[in-house]
């Protein structure tokens, strides 16, 4: 097989989750096969903008129930792992809690 360096056929010794997978190492650098995540500066700025307004609402609105206080905790989380989104720059934006 060329292009395969060393190989490595049963991985059942790392437990019954492995015991079906095996390992190839390659020639060849793995940035060749990673995708480019395009966040542009701008959404940086709206998802930073966004999360620190939750916050504020978070902390100075009084009478927030706990269930509208945990709708404000899932949007900030939802709002975090955009910036790990392979969609960009096109993204689905969470919906914001009323």
């Amino acid at each position: 097989m060329e292009g395969v360096k060393d190989r490595l056929g049963d991985l059942s010794w790392l437990g019954d989750a492995y015991s079906d997978m095996g390992w190839f190492e390659v020639e060849g650098d793995i940035t060749d096969l990673a995708e480019y995540n395009d966040i542009t500066e701008e959404v940086t700025n709206k998802i930073n903008a966004e999360l620190a307004a939750s916050a504020d609402k978070i902390l100075t609105t009084n009478g927030l129930t706990n269930a509208e206080r945990q709708l404000w905790k899932e949007y900030r989380i939802k709002l975090q792992r955009q910036f790990n989104n392979p969609k960009f720059p096109n993204i689905d934006w969470p919906i914001k809690p009323e």
